[in-house]
């Protein structure tokens, strides 16, 4: 375990809590900056926990699972499931499709990559040698 990437992961889930509580719907901070960071979160957790994980393998995995769950909301995944409206679970998977959802994962799995090779792949580097 990375605790680092799971301390980041962590920051980023209370972020994305206060979000989900105090912005209102259909706000660009609850929608776009939200979706960013879905994926920004995921990145973190991947790496934290799988440590054989490189950081193309965890931007691959986190925006790939963005964009799974992207196209299962365009079925509407979570009515056929029968989840009830407003449950968690159906929350979390969404409801709505939209196009521009995938390019935001893609801006949240591209800043988690670089900010990990810039930011964080620099410490690492500094403090093996």
């Amino acid at each position: 375990m990375r605790r680092r990437y799971l301390a980041i992961a962590a920051a980023t889930l209370l972020a994305e809590v206060g979000i989900a509580r105090f912005c209102a719907a259909g706000t660009f901070v609850r929608g776009s900056l939200g979706d960013v960071l879905a994926v920004f979160f995921l990145y973190f957790l991947v790496r934290g926990l799988f440590t054989k994980a490189g950081p193309r393998l965890a931007a691959a995995v986190s925006i790939g699972t963005g964009v799974a769950l992207e196209l299962l909301q365009g079925v509407h995944f979570a009515d056929r499931l029968g989840l009830p409206r407003g449950s968690l679970l159906s929350i979390a998977l969404g409801n709505t499709f939209s196009v521009a959802d995938l390019a935001m994962y893609a801006v949240g799995g591209l800043v988690a990559l670089a900010l990990d090779r810039c930011a964080l792949g620099r410490r690492s580097a500094a403090g093996a040698g």
